[in-house]
């Protein structure tokens, strides 16, 4: 169940150096470090500690001032921010305790556990539906011994129903990337834009991931994150066997759709990709399967390589939201992981040329973790008919193209677009 986060008392106090200040944040358990450090001329130095490591971010005072418009935004009005100053011995400990009023205020906009400073964008109704049983239905998949070929595994998901006037004219499974979840913020936000379009959309957390059984982070198999992606549409299937039914793939969930379209082209009516990982990017394979190879049977728990923080999208708001949402791993990449994310992207970029279901696939030009190129390389070898099958591009976007600035609804609704196509015929 999505909690409803409190900001309760903080305390403060002075470090012996004159331009800082910490403060501790408890929210439902969970506790937040904050020291503040403003002897950078312009620039705020915080170092943010929990049960789950230590992260420092610079934020500058445009930062600050778009937190305050956003909590404007949101009907949740705090004071003006302080001003960031490098000779106040004050600015520090102010900056503190406009923090604390933020996440008092912000705490009511979060549907997961993330950190109390961080002022969501979620969209008021989002908020209101959350909390209503109305909108969306938790459940959890339970895959058999046989299908992981390891041991079994619980699927936390969820399912948000259309909030269309009209009936539902479609079904959507989303599947999520590497280190995420489907039931993270995010997620409610993205299922809401196709819920407010007329379609039910249902998400699962994959083994390794989220609230899964298992190590958060570790992926016994590329095998079994294949499976569990047949197994939610299965499950969607069997909840609604009367809708058309699409598959959305994000990143690695994409590489995932690729697969599961093929097993169950018969019942899908198609699949949306983003930024699929067909092939891990030129500048994140050498070190990447110089050691994951090797590690994946000698050592396969260690952890030795961190994936490059910020290359999803230039939003500081977003990298932020991921970083510190307590559903998402932020740590290293085990040796296995990364050995079966390796082994995912090459046996699903060699299946390209076989692929016959509909599909459409948006990308990020400037994509530096997975390649676009693949991409285009999918959209001009598969078999699928000329009229069942889009690409588009999006020159300087990096990862996540939908969490830049501006450009979420060009770049999601030509999905929906595509979906409806489909429903209604080709021409």
């Amino acid at each position: 169940q999505f909690q409803t986060l409190k900001a309760h008392s903080t305390s403060h106090s002075f470090t012996e150096a004159a331009m800082s200040a910490s403060t501790t944040l408890s929210v439902e358990g969970r506790t937040w470090t904050i020291h503040i450090d403003t002897s950078k001329k312009g620039t705020l130095s915080m170092t943010v500690s929990s049960e789950r490591g230590t992260w420092k971010v610079e934020k500058s005072q445009q930062s600050l001032d778009m937190m305050y418009v956003r909590m404007q935004e949101k009907s949740a009005p705090v004071p003006k921010p302080p001003t960031i100053q490098s000779d106040s011995s004050d600015c520090a400990q102010s900056i503190c305790d406009w923090l604390k009023i933020c996440a008092e205020r912000g705490s009511q906009l979060a549907s997961t556990p993330v950190a109390p400073f961080l002022v969501l964008r979620l969209d008021q109704e989002v908020a209101k539906l959350r909390e209503s049983e109305d909108w969306m239905e938790t459940g959890v998949i339970k895959l058999s011994h046989s299908s992981l070929s390891n041991s079994p595994a619980s699927l936390p998901s969820c399912m948000y129903r259309s909030l269309s006037d009209e009936p539902a004219w479609a079904s959507l499974l989303l599947i999520h990337g590497y280190s995420d979840s489907g039931r993270r913020t995010r997620f409610q936000e993205l299922a809401y834009f196709f819920c407010k379009r007329g379609i039910h959309v249902f998400t699962l957390d994959l083994p390794g991931h989220g609230e899964s059984s298992g190590v958060r982070g570790y992926v016994e198999s590329k095998d079994a994150l294949i499976a569990a992606g047949e197994a939610g549409v299965d499950e969607l299937k069997k909840k609604l066997p009367h809708l058309p039914l699409f598959v959305y793939g994000i990143s690695m969930g994409g590489a995932i759709a690729v697969n599961v379209g093929m097993s169950k082209k018969d019942i899908i009516a198609g699949v949306l990709l983003s930024s699929p990982m067909l092939a891990v990017s030129e500048k994140q394979v050498p070190i990447l399967r110089k050691l994951a190879f090797i590690g994946a049977y000698l050592a396969p728990r260690l952890r030795l390589i961190a994936l490059p923080r910020g290359a999803g999208c230039t939003d500081d708001y977003y990298n932020d939201l991921y970083l510190f949402d307590s559903l998402c791993y932020v740590g290293k990449v085990y040796n296995r992981t990364g050995y079966e994310m390796l082994r995912l992207a090459e046996s699903t970029s060699s299946l390209l040329s076989s692929v016959s279901f509909p599909f459409f696939v948006s990308h990020g030009g400037a994509d530096e973790l997975t390649s676009p190129t693949k991409s285009e390389e999918l959209y001009s070898v598969a078999v699928t008919p000329e009229n069942k099958k889009r690409i588009v591009i999006h020159p300087g976007l990096l990862h996540n193209p939908f969490d830049e600035p501006g450009c979420f609804d060009r770049v999601m609704s030509p999905f929906v677009t595509y979906m409806k196509d489909m429903v209604d015929g080709p021409e």
